[in-house]
C-alpha cells in the first residue's frame, strides 16, 4: 500500500468518503472500496479524520454511523462476489466474502469507540 500522491492516512480517508459517495450519487455499491477499508483496517493504518469531515461536511463519527448504516442497508455477499472476485484467489474468496462484512462493521465500531471524547 503506497502512493507518492498521499499518505496512507489520507488514502484510507479518502476510500471511507468514496464508498459511500459512490452510493450516494448513484445508487451503486463497489465491493471493492469496502475490501480495502477493511484491508486499511487490518494493516492498522490511521484515518485523516480532517479530510472525511471536510469532504463530507460531517464530524467524523456521524459520518462512521452513517457508514455503518450503509453497510447494513446495502451490502450484499453476491455483490461481493461479483466484485471482489478477480483481487483474491479462488480458494480464499469464499472466506473473505463470508466474513468481509460482519468484521467492517465490528472495525468501525471500534474506531467509532476509541474516538469518542
Amino acid at each position: 500500500m503506497f502512493c507518492n500522491g498521499h499518505s496512507l492516512d489520507t488514502m484510507f480517508a479518502n476510500k471511507l468518503v468514496v464508498a459511500k459517495a459512490r452510493f450516494d450519487k448513484n445508487q451503486k455499491i463497489a465491493g471493492r472500496d469496502f475490501y480495502d477499508i477493511h484491508k486499511f483496517f487490518e494493516e492498522g493504518i490511521l484515518v485523516n479524520k480532517a479530510v472525511v469531515e471536510e469532504r463530507t461536511e460531517k464530524k467524523y463519527l456521524e459520518y462512521l454511523n452513517d457508514l455503518l448504516a450503509l453497510i447494513d442497508n446495502e451490502i450484499k455477499e453476491k455483490l461481493l462476489f461479483e466484485d471482489i472476485n478477480p483481487l483474491i484467489e479462488t480458494e480464499k474468496l469464499n472466506f473473505v466474502v463470508k466474513n468481509l462484512k460482519s468484521e467492517l462493521k465490528i472495525m468501525i465500531r471500534d474506531e467509532i469507540l476509541r474516538n469518542k471524547v
